[in-house]
């Protein structure tokens, strides 16, 4: 039997889109993952858990279309 309890939770892959453009980070984060709290998305930006286009960004970044946001989801 496969034990998936040492993998960690694959990373999320999300592309900003035109519409969302101008947005904070942590609100973006929040409307598109809606099965988690903003205040638990800003404690994953906090803990470096989230890039943009690959860099580490603060939970007021705002975001710019096209942009690749990574979240890895804490095991």
């Amino acid at each position: 039997a496969l034990r998936l309890s040492n993998h960690p939770p694959a990373p999320l892959l999300l592309t900003v889109d035109a519409t969302d453009a101008g947005a904070r980070l942590d609100r973006w984060l929040a409307a598109t993952l809606t099965d988690r709290s903003r205040s638990e998305l800003q404690r994953w930006i906090k803990e470096g858990l989230v890039t943009v286009d690959g860099l580490l960004a603060k939970a007021s970044l705002k975001l710019e279309a096209g942009q690749v946001v990574v979240a890895q989801p804490p095991a």
